[in-house]
């Protein structure tokens, strides 16, 4: 093997190692929200409500399902229902981290219209979903297209897993697995890039 295309070889392993330190703690992507009207804002939505947020809590184990990043539940007051059904009490889970799309800046004692999606038994809400701070000019928006809001209900069935209507779950304890299976693929990418170059230097020799 020629000397360069050893040096060349030897570039690719620690890279090989810097990937799979970065990986699991870095975010795949940074949120880009495309713009969206109030009509398409509802209609992407399960739920849509308005209500003040009580609560921000971070549950151990709790994931995003998409993602598996962090995630972080909201625990909402409902005063009216443009879309789906909720109890008086909600809770809307979302991502930890703003650069996974999570909802950013929500402070308890403020209320808010949120736009969230049923997943399974749970509702999420992200950050290009629409939920923001219940204005007057965004509640008459809302309206304008989904019609007066409803009473939220008053008794709504418990989850299988016992946990109130709407509460965001733990994530699964296997969540740890998908990062680590991008850092082999990654690692297994990287490894087939460094056989391509060792073997051009045997074919040049």
């Amino acid at each position: 093997m020629r000397p360069t295309v050893m040096k060349r070889a030897l570039l690719v392993v620690p890279l090989v190692f810097a990937a799979l330190l970065v990986l699991p703690t870095a975010p795949a992507w940074a949120c880009s929200c495309a713009a969206a009207t109030p009509a398409q804002l509802v209609d992407r939505s399960d739920v849509v409500l308005r209500g003040t947020l009580e609560d921000v809590a971070e549950p151990a184990g709790l994931a995003e399902p998409s993602s598996v990043a962090p995630a972080r539940s909201y625990r909402f007051t409902v005063a009216e229902v443009y879309r789906g059904t909720v109890a008086p009490t909600t809770w809307v889970g979302s991502a930890a981290d703003g650069a996974s799309c999570g909802l950013k800046g929500l402070e308890p004692g403020r209320e808010y219209v949120v736009f969230a999606q049923e997943r399974g038994e749970e509702l999420w809400a992200n950050l290009c979903g629409g939920t923001a701070p219940a204005g007057t000019r965004l509640v008459g928006e809302v309206e304008a297209v989904a019609g007066p809001g409803q009473a939220p209900a008053q008794a709504l069935p418990e989850s299988p897993s016992g946990q109130p209507p709407g509460a965001v779950a733990p994530g699964s304890d296997r969540a740890w697995l998908v990062p680590l299976l991008g850092g082999l693929a990654l690692a297994l990418g990287l490894g087939v890039a460094l056989v391509v170059v060792v073997q051009r230097g045997h074919r040049r020799e």
